[in-house]
């Protein structure tokens, strides 16, 4: 199923295992599901009249990352240059930029971070700065908005990210999204579903317009946007453990997160407060 039709879903298809076993044979078919996906992703946002988010020209980039071939690798586990474990790499191949992902971290990812993990590499080979998944899960999570709600999203602080981008990309030479304890499949979807929760549901939202009228959710989404998830090397972790005043700004999700639906909507919602009230105590 090409990734735009599963973001219009239930959040929990955005947290569930992906649908993997019909690639095992077929890796030819994940990759190209992958870039009709991709593609859908800049469809969407021009079908809503949305050709720039702030400094971000959304046609240079797809001209960018159009010509890289996103491909699954078996065999021996990706490394980058530090010999640390990768779930995705791009590189210069013989035909030009390449991203390649390990076959092994996919076959227990989600949904969500199989398509974010290689776009999110297709990026920064075209040069966008995507340390933090800011960009990449943020053109997705907006492309799944629709129309009125993202248009809306463009006029607030949620575009934040998108204006700290240098106008003009670069094609870079290489470069890896490293895997934690458990896989980046953790960290990308603990961040999605903290978007998610940061804006629903409605009583939530009302309630914290009451006790917080001078905070934007907005603020609080561009915030989770902005902010650094990784997952917890520690595999006896079993809470996500949230930015100290003296210690790391880091977010860090335990592995068991992907274990149950109800374990991800508490430990996001975690998340959310956190910002909330982070954002409260500066105001």
């Amino acid at each position: 199923m090409p990734f735009l039709v599963t973001v219009m879903c239930l959040v929990s298809s955005f947290s569930q295992a992906g649908n993997w076993d019909k690639y095992k044979g077929n890796p030819e078919l994940w990759e190209l599901e992958y870039k009709v996906s991709r593609t859908s992703i800049f469809h969407a946002l021009s079908q809503c009249g949305i050709e720039k988010v702030g400094h971000l020209n959304l046609r240079v980039l797809e001209a960018a990352i159009e010509p890289i071939v996103a491909k699954i690798h078996r065999g021996t586990v990706i490394r980058d240059t530090q010999n640390l474990r990768s779930t995705c790499v791009y590189t210069s191949g013989n035909d030009g930029p390449i991203v390649l992902c390990n076959v092994d971290d996919f076959q227990n990812s989600t949904d969500i971070a199989e398509f974010v993990l290689p776009f999110h590499e297709s990026c920064r080979s075209a040069g966008v700065p995507d340390e933090n998944y800011e960009i990449s899960l943020g053109l997705v999570w907006l492309a799944g908005l629709g129309c009125r709600e993202s248009k809306a999203a463009l006029q607030t602080s949620i575009i934040d990210p998108f204006l700290r981008l240098e106008p003009k990309l670069l094609i870079a030479g290489g470069g890896s999204s490293l895997t934690g304890g458990g896989g980046d499949a953790i960290a990308v979807t603990a961040k999605y579903l903290s978007l998610y929760f940061s804006l629903v549901p409605v009583k939530r939202i009302s309630e914290w317009k009451r006790n917080h009228p001078n905070i934007e959710e907005s603020d609080v989404t561009a915030a989770i946007l902005s902010a650094r998830f990784e997952t917890n090397p520690d595999s006896t972790s079993q809470d996500i453990l949230l930015p100290q005043p003296s210690g790391s700004p880091i977010i860090y999700v335990p592995q068991s997160f992907l274990k149950s639906q109800e374990l991800q909507e508490k430990m996001a919602l975690k998340v959310v407060h956190y910002f909330e009230q982070s954002l409260a105590g500066r105001k």
